[in-house]
């Protein structure tokens, strides 16, 4: 037992080590042939990642077949759909007596000063010279004036707010066409600026100035005021009323608000547009039928 031992203390150097001293250490760190400060060496091999093509590939594109007999069609030609319910018509195209005043659809319109001023056979693109100009503005300025009652604060215009600030767009405009000479594109652009308009009140402004000068036509506000109605437009509310009372379209013993709607959805309603444009709720149709 005593041998075992100390044949185990004698394969353990651990055991019988002892701390060198500081003389030691230094020669064995001057002993060695690398030392911390030397710098690492870089070591830069080359492997490759792609792998070598089979050789099977054909030479170009040229060369690629088809394995079976497909045979090519030509796609067929553009063809219009048929208008039906799934198809409707564009509410932007031109109805009735609109096409007399639209341009070709081959036309080109331009936004320049100088196209503008050019002379066409086309109405809408006629330019708009300064005595033309200067009578609307008189028209319309007589318009305003006469539209407004009262005094100071309690002034108010019988066009209501919306419809008096269009038309003073429109004569704001027209007095830059009598004042510089600018082509109506040009002055709307200008005046669009002077108003804080955004550029959609561009073309709006051109296309009310071109109706008024067409037929003294002034602009509608359709959302009406916060206490009017459109429906106090006699002519609206008795062809509306000869409509429901029609016996061929009687759907039952009493006359409903949906029934109401479904006016707006003829044609003896297109020439209404100009006061309601937009699709009749059913709560707006409920509190007509009141």
């Amino acid at each position: 037992m005593q041998e075992s031992k100390s044949d185990a203390v004698d394969n353990n150097p651990v055991a019988d080590s002892e701390p060198l001293s500081e003389d030691k250490i230094r020669l064995v760190a001057s002993s060695s042939k690398h030392t911390l400060d030397d710098p690492i060496p870089t070591v830069y091999t080359q492997m490759q990642l792609c792998r070598k093509s089979s050789g099977n590939l054909p030479g170009g594109l040229d060369s690629l077949t088809l394995k079976d007999n497909i045979v090519l069609e030509d796609p067929p030609d553009n063809e219009e759909d048929p208008v039906d319910h799934r198809n409707p018509t564009s509410l932007g195209d031109p109805e009735g007596n609109e096409a007399l005043v639209l341009p070709p659809p081959d036309a080109k319109e331009s936004l320049d000063d100088e196209d503008s001023n050019k002379t066409t056979n086309f109405p809408n693109q006629r330019k708009i010279s300064q005595e033309d100009a200067k009578k609307m503005v008189n028209l319309l300025d007589g318009i305003i004036k006469s539209s407004l009652h009262g005094h100071r604060r309690t002034c108010v215009s019988s066009l209501g707010k919306v419809v008096c600030t269009c038309v003073e767009f429109m004569a704001g405009t027209l007095n830059l066409i009598v004042e510089t000479g600018m082509g109506l594109i040009g002055a709307s652009e200008t005046a669009v600026i002077v108003f804080c308009q955004g550029k959609w009140a561009v073309r709006v402004v051109c296309l009310w100035i071109r109706a008024f000068q067409e037929d003294n036509t002034l602009p509608t506000n359709v959302y009406s005021t916060w206490n009017g109605s459109v429906m106090e437009d006699k002519d609206l509310s008795a062809t509306i009323l000869l409509w429901l009372r029609d016996p061929e379209r009687a759907q039952g013993k009493y006359i409903q608000a949906r029934n109401v709607i479904d006016f707006f959805g003829t044609a003896a309603a297109a020439r209404f547009l100009h006061l309601i444009d937009v699709p009749l709720l059913l709560r707006t149709a409920q509190r007509w039928m009141h």
